[in-house]
């Protein structure tokens, strides 16, 4: 009995320094997963740091590259600007120059008549063609440095359908007006949308308040290039209820840009009668669904032809 409880004895202080063993490597574990959090909680925040740094750095180089591009649209515009302002004014220079010229040649040739350096008819015919080519050539000089392909904006005004849901959103006419006219930008609009604004340069911009005589002036130049032999085309794109028709073709009391050239048209055909004979031929077709309708000869729609057209 004595062996067996020193045996057991024995046995328990075995236990107790095994015990003590295990606490010991226990704090040491302990120890280590406290140092190795710190560790992780130190990289965690440098990774977080890092993360908040690439993201400012993001955000400067974004201001940087928009101030950049900002700057560089305004160096643009101010190019643009001034090339147009130094074509303006080659072109007003042109528009000043024909008509001396004209008053000079009427002078000349007064002189020449009262001096009886006119022999013959031919020879006065000759010079004044000659003068009629010369000023042919500057004006068409002219509207070439205005431009061959010019593309104008007319704003139309606001229906009553828009009037209506504005007055029923309790917004004034110019609030539900979503295009402005900068006022020191005439030839820009302003399209203020939900989300954006942008804007938009043209040629010309008519406003809302522009009248028919105020779009026909600005392309009755180019109908006087037709009868000089130059190709032109007139003709106005937009949305259905833009204002297409209206500006083309007007009504009785204040008719469009068609009507308005054809008058044009006839007028200096009448004018160089005497000297020249122009032959003026009319087509109307249609297109609509992706076929084409003769208007003014329907009987070549009948027979299932248009001249050529398919």
């Amino acid at each position: 009995r004595n062996m067996r409880l020193e045996e057991y004895e024995g046995g328990g202080w075995g236990l107790q320094g095994g015990t003590a063993e295990m606490a010991a490597q226990n704090a040491a574990l302990k120890e280590l997963l406290a140092t190795r959090e710190e560790h992780l909680s130190a990289q965690t925040k440098e990774m977080t740091d890092l993360h908040s740094c690439e993201q400012r750095k993001k955000k400067e180089l974004k201001l940087w590259v928009k101030e950049k591009l900002g700057t560089a649209q305004q160096e643009l515009a101010g190019i643009r600007h001034d090339l147009m302002n130094d074509v303006k004014a080659e072109a007003e220079a042109l528009l000043t120059a024909v008509p001396l010229m004209a008053a000079a040649a009427a002078s000349q040739f007064e002189q020449y008549v009262a001096a009886g350096k006119f022999v013959m008819m031919d020879d006065l015919l000759k010079r004044y063609k000659k003068e009629c080519r010369m000023r042919k050539d500057l004006y068409n000089q002219l509207m070439e440095l205005k431009g061959n392909i010019r593309v104008f904006c007319r704003v139309r005004p606001l229906s009553p359908n828009e009037l209506a849901a504005a007055d029923k959103d309790s917004k004034s006419a110019e609030e539900a007006n979503v295009v402005r006219v900068p006022e020191d930008h005439p030839d820009e609009i302003t399209l203020i949308g939900r989300l954006a604004v942008r804007h938009y340069e043209y040629d010309r911009v008519f406003t809302s308040t522009s009248t028919q005589d105020q779009v026909f002036e600005a392309v009755e130049p180019l109908v006087l290039s037709v009868l000089d032999g130059f190709h032109m085309c007139i003709f106005a794109y937009g949305q259905t209820g833009s204002g297409k028709t209206h500006t083309m073709t007007g009504s009785a009391h204040d008719p469009g840009v068609n009507l308005r050239s054809l008058r044009s048209l006839f007028r200096i055909a009448d004018e160089r009668r005497e000297f020249c004979k122009v032959e003026i031929t009319a087509s109307a077709l249609e297109i609509y669904n992706e076929s084409i309708s003769d208007l003014l000869c329907p009987e070549v729609q009948a027979a299932g032809g248009l001249g050529g057209f398919q």
